[in-house]
């Protein structure tokens, strides 16, 4: 997917993971960008995954527990960001 992030702009993404699931991510940024994986905790947004300033960015999370998580990539910048990503969900 490829998108573009206007200035103080976010990109945000949610889904499903159980723990016998993995998430795979890759993304590449023209401009750095803030990168996350979060999920909300009663009032608390938690952040297993946090990436500051980052053109290029990949991985793989594995969750401790299954609830709904969330990629979010952030443009901190003062001009918009061309973005692509991918990410899947694998299990095993």
């Amino acid at each position: 997917v490829t998108t573009t992030l206007v200035s103080s702009g976010a990109y945000k993404e949610c889904f499903s993971l159980s723990t016998q699931q993995k998430l795979r991510y890759w993304y590449r940024a023209d401009s750095a960008v803030e990168f996350n994986i979060q999920y909300v905790d009663g009032k608390e947004t938690v952040y297993p995954v946090k990436k500051d300033r980052a053109a290029i960015g990949s991985g793989t999370f594995q969750p401790k527990s299954a609830q709904d998580y969330c990629v979010v990539w952030t443009n901190k910048a003062k001009r918009p960001v061309t973005l692509s990503f991918e990410f899947a969900r694998v299990t095993g």
